[in-house]
């Protein structure tokens, strides 16, 4: 299997190496995102149940202390901006999460654009490395005049760079809207928690 897979490699060219590496790249970074966006990273039930509750009872220093001790999670970078603004009007404070809340995306967002960038070029490369592969094949032919089955044996090796692309792009593509979805998820959670502790600006005189 190992070694198959070497022939593999070895009979693409020079530029299955960009495209191994591409391969590589984007898992790490797809894995890595995946760690980073979980709930718990985001905006979690507890934190936000223990922050409305305190927040309603108008315990607005308590409720500062427990951001504080929180302080990697979206949601409570947030409602610290905006424990820090209580004295606003409800509308001054949803211009301030919305504002504060986009800088939150482009965290989660950070890097997945390298999968997406990845997903595009694999192709290309792979189409260039068969593209040169069978202009080399066609000279040879020319040139030495071989037999008509090594120049399918050289085409057939030089489309292996466009499948090898193609391995590395599909996934990639699929990885990159999986994340963007789970982004749009967690920032809709992310609003409506945002949202409701807002409402709770006319109960708790701050």
């Amino acid at each position: 299997m190992i070694k198959e897979l070497y022939e593999f490699i070895s009979q693409g060219g020079i530029l299955m190496i960009p495209i191994i590496l591409g391969s590589v790249i984007s898992l790490a970074i797809f894995l890595e995102r995946l760690i980073f966006l979980r709930e718990k990273n985001i905006a979690s039930e507890k934190l936000y149940d223990d922050l409305y509750d305190l927040i309603k009872e108008n315990k607005l220093s308590e409720a500062k202390t427990l951001v504080k001790h929180e302080d990697k999670q979206s949601f409570s970078i947030l409602v610290s901006i905006l424990l820090n603004n209580w004295h606003k009007n409800k509308q001054s404070l949803r211009d301030i999460a919305d504002e504060k809340g986009k800088r939150e995306v482009k965290k989660m967002e950070s890097y997945i654009s390298i999968i997406s960038i990845i997903a595009v070029i694999s192709p290309l490369m792979g189409l260039l490395g068969t593209v040169s592969g069978m202009i080399t094949v066609f000279r040879q032919f020319i040139y030495s005049q071989q037999d008509p089955t090594f120049m399918s044996d050289g085409i057939s090796k030089a489309l292996i760079t466009t499948a090898a692309g193609l391995i590395v792009a599909i996934p990639a593509l699929l990885g990159s809207k999986y994340l963007y979805s789970r982004i749009d998820n967690l920032v809709l959670d992310l609003e409506d928690k945002l949202f409701n502790v807002i409402e709770l600006k006319d109960e708790s005189k701050g």
